[in-house]
């Protein structure tokens, strides 16, 4: 029984012991927890803004530079595919294009080809793609804030709508992000970035790639929007020399121009004309989409509508034509000489 006693006096004592020990470390462990408290604060609101930043501000700023740029290198792609003689390597629907522009904005590359490399020589995507912007942010959040940050790139869809108008072009790209410090991680699944797009000054890959199959010469052109409002043949004399484009409701937008649909858009569509200096010509009228695509009326001289030649433009180097609808006040205001098709034979008066 004593014993007993003994082993329980012990314990008390050792108990009595801890708790003092305890005790007296107590302040100290409060006063570094007190401490530690806001740090851990600070450093978890700083992941937060830069999760938000990268999510709200950075991916749309480089999507929109990168966008333009992969748009450029894939138009200089197919123009060197298609004068190399190669055979279906241009996309001819939505989700080719968006297939074909995903690698670009990605890889700098399409099926396997690399865009900047010797062959094609398409250097000023180089270090300018998506992925290339993207790691970039990750190297600075690691060297200089200590935060650990991964982005994956899953798709990308196009649209033209009454909010991009004709001169531009609204991409948005799917995300997935992982953030993490030492503290936390956040998980991104499904992040979704859109952008708008300008498309001035990009080379129109519809007229470059259709000038050659129908004369067996490229003839690019770049988009450029007229400012023109007010048209008479003075100004569609200037629209022609200048190659520049206007919007009009009945011809194909940029992005239908792009796979050589040639659907009316009414928010979208922009035309150009078939400029002087072309090797060769033929009967069409000499709007652009209705030359290539000859799917205005007027525009096939199989077809038992009219085609016009204009006062001061039309000559026998250069024999400018045009059809009912766009010669009309409402769209380039002309006077014409008639040149009738009457089943297919051309016939001037």
């Amino acid at each position: 029984m004593a014993v007993g006693k003994r082993g329980i006096i012990f314990t008390m004592m050792s108990i009595l012991m801890v708790t003092i020990v305890l005790f007296a470390i107590r302040p100290q462990i409060i006063s570094h927890s007190e401490n530690r408290i806001p740090v851990i604060e600070s450093r978890v609101d700083l992941a937060n803004s830069h999760l938000y930043y990268l999510e709200n501000t950075y991916i749309e700023r480089v999507l929109r530079y990168c966008t333009f740029r992969a748009f450029s290198a894939y138009t200089s792609y197919l123009s060197r595919k298609q004068a190399d003689g190669a055979v279906g390597y241009a996309p001819t629907t939505m989700a080719g294009l968006r297939s074909g522009m995903l690698q670009v904005l990605v890889n700098a590359s399409v099926n396997g080809e690399c865009l900047n490399c010797s062959h094609y020589g398409l250097y000023s995507i180089e270090n300018n793609t998506l992925t290339d912007k993207l790691a970039e942010f990750s190297n600075l959040s690691r060297e200089f804030l200590n935060i650990n940050v991964s982005v994956k790139v899953n798709n990308i869809t196009f649209f033209q709508s009454n909010t991009t108008g004709p001169w531009a072009v609204g991409i948005t790209v799917n995300t997935s992000i992982e953030l993490n410090t030492s503290l936390a991680t956040w998980n991104v699944t499904e992040h979704n970035t859109t952008t708008i797009v300008s498309i001035l000054s990009l080379e129109d890959w519809s007229y470059t790639h259709n000038s050659r199959l129908i004369s067996g010469v490229s003839y690019p052109n770049y988009i450029y929007a007229t400012n023109t409002s007010v048209w008479d043949r003075g100004q569609l004399i200037n629209h022609i020399l200048n190659h520049t484009y206007k919007h009009d409701p009945t011809a194909p937008s940029f992005l239908a121009r792009f796979i050589n649909v040639f659907n009316q858009s009414k928010c979208c569509g922009i035309e150009s004309t078939i400029y002087p200096g072309w090797a060769s010509y033929r009967d069409m009228s000499f709007i652009d989409y209705c030359y290539f695509g000859g799917v205005c009326n007027g525009s096939n001289p199989t077809g038992f509508f009219s085609l016009y030649n204009v006062t001061g433009i039309t000559t026998s180097e250069y024999p400018f034509k045009i059809e009912p609808y766009h010669y009309a006040k409402e769209r380039y205001n002309l006077t014409v000489r008639n040149s009738t098709y009457p089943n297919g034979i051309l016939v001037r008066d």
